[in-house]
């Protein structure tokens, strides 16, 4: 790790969200009031005009339809953007300090390597659609799959349901609440075990396209792989970057680039990651997000962790 920084609270972590979260008219709120959002939904603006054959980012995530918001290529650099403009309204309203430690829940770590200093916005948001077409590369070509949360007595079957219907463990988002994945039919008849076994409550579906850090996004490594060596990644300068694949803290631009890669088709063990953060004494987190979905895991997880103050819109 290399600091420029000054004065490093290493007992706080700023955390970003995954895939899932995306919403139309999300970050629109925001933006109206705080120049600092705004400037960042407009670099976004700026960088996917291409992509867009013109038409602005913020046009198809704020007054778009649904269906094109979910689509991964255009999700991914929304939960992004979103994510970065509530950091500069953070900062702009004086809510937020220095934080000492950065991860993200899968697509979130993407925005964790901004807050660390080894990445600009616009070189994230560039990796947000790349990352996403790289995606939808590997879906085109590949069975159709999905996602599936388990909690309590469900995640002690996960062994048992790996073997009889051929499902990968995608995420683990905390202790009691895992994401496993597989082919559309894998999963239905996953759902149709757990309900013949009494635990219809002990799951629910998610809002994805993809069954992703599992083998079949394999053949999105080539593509994302040009993108992750086009973009400009530097040594961290604002503290600590833990990777969710690795659960530990990158120090070179080269971890970086690679944990970038191995994301695609590695679970992501971001309750490890919640745990290690703890082990290197964390106890206050600050969520991007509208909704402090990750730092309720954490307060779950670990009893007196701190959630600080929400965006004053």
């Amino acid at each position: 790790m290399a600091t420029t920084e000054t004065q490093l609270d290493y007992s706080h972590a700023l955390i970003a969200p995954g895939q899932g979260n995306q919403k139309i008219g999300m970050g629109y709120e925001l933006a109206q009031v705080s120049p600092a959002a705004a400037g960042v939904w407009q670099e976004a603006d700026r960088a996917l005009s291409d992509h867009l054959g013109g038409r602005k980012f913020t046009d198809l995530v704020w007054r778009g339809e649904k269906i094109e918001l979910t689509k991964t290529e255009n999700a991914q650099p929304a939960i992004i953007a979103d994510s970065l403009a509530r950091a500069a309204a953070l900062k702009e309203q004086g809510l937020l300090d220095n934080p000492g430690w950065h991860a993200g829940n899968s697509l979130g770590f993407v925005v964790a390597c901004v807050d660390a200093g080894a990445m600009s916005i616009e070189g994230a948001v560039q990796l947000g659609i790349g990352r996403g077409e790289a995606f939808k590369y590997a879906i085109d070509r590949s069975p159709k799959t999905t996602m599936l949360a388990l909690r309590g007595e469900a995640i002690e079957r996960i062994d048992e349901l790996k073997e009889k219907y051929g499902i990968e463990v995608c995420l683990m988002n905390e202790d009691n609440q895992v994401v496993v994945g597989g082919e559309l039919q894998n999963v239905a008849n996953t759902t149709e075990y757990l309900d013949d076994q009494g635990l219809g409550e002990a799951y629910f579906p998610l809002d994805v396209d993809a069954a992703f850090h599992t083998h079949y996004m394999e053949l999105a490594i080539p593509p994302y792989q040009k993108v992750v060596d086009n973009i400009d990644i530097t040594v961290p300068t604002k503290g600590y970057l833990v990777g969710g694949a690795t659960v530990t803290s990158l120090e070179t631009a080269e971890q970086v680039r690679k944990e970038l890669v191995m994301q695609l088709t590695h679970t992501d063990r971001w309750s490890e990651v919640m745990h290690h953060l703890r082990d290197q004494g964390v106890t206050k987190m600050t969520e991007l997000n509208e909704t402090a979905k990750l730092a309720t895991m954490g307060r779950r997880m670990f009893e007196g962790v701190v959630v600080p103050v929400k965006i004053r819109a």
